[in-house]
C-alpha cells in the first residue's frame, strides 16, 4: 500500500522527469516530429515503391529503419542547428520595453 502514500505519488513523477534518457529524448522530440512523416514516406516510397504501411515484414523493417534515420537526423539537427540557437538565446539579456512599462498601470504607479 506504499504506492498510495502522498510522498510516493508526489516523488514518483519527479524522479521520472529527472531521468537523463527521457530529457535527452525530449530534446529530440520536436525535430523528430517535424521530419518523421517525410522520412517514413520517402523510405517506403524509395525502398518498397508504395505508401507507408505496417502490415508485412518488409513494411515493418522499413518503418523501423525510418525510425532510426529519423532519430539520427533529429540528433544531428539538435546538435548542429537547434542547440547553437538555444545557447545564443540564453546568452541574451532582456530589458523591459519602454512601451510595455508605460502601458502597465502597476509599473507606472
Amino acid at each position: 500500500m506504499a504506492w498510495a502514500t502522498p510522498a510516493f505519488v508526489r516523488e514518483r513523477p519527479r524522479s521520472a522527469l529527472r531521468n537523463r534518457w527521457l530529457r535527452g529524448l525530449g530534446l529530440l522530440a520536436y525535430g523528430a516530429y517535424l521530419i518523421h512523416q517525410a522520412v517514413n514516406g520517402l523510405a517506403h516510397g524509395m525502398i518498397l515503391g508504395r505508401l507507408p504501411a505496417f502490415g508485412t515484414l518488409p513494411e515493418i523493417a522499413v518503418t523501423l529503419g525510418a525510425f532510426a534515420l529519423t532519430v539520427a537526423i533529429a540528433t544531428l539537427s539538435w546538435w548542429k542547428l537547434e542547440k547553437p540557437f538555444v545557447s545564443w538565446g540564453h546568452s541574451m539579456r532582456y530589458a523591459a520595453s519602454p512601451v510595455a512599462v508605460a502601458a502597465d498601470p502597476v509599473a507606472a504607479g
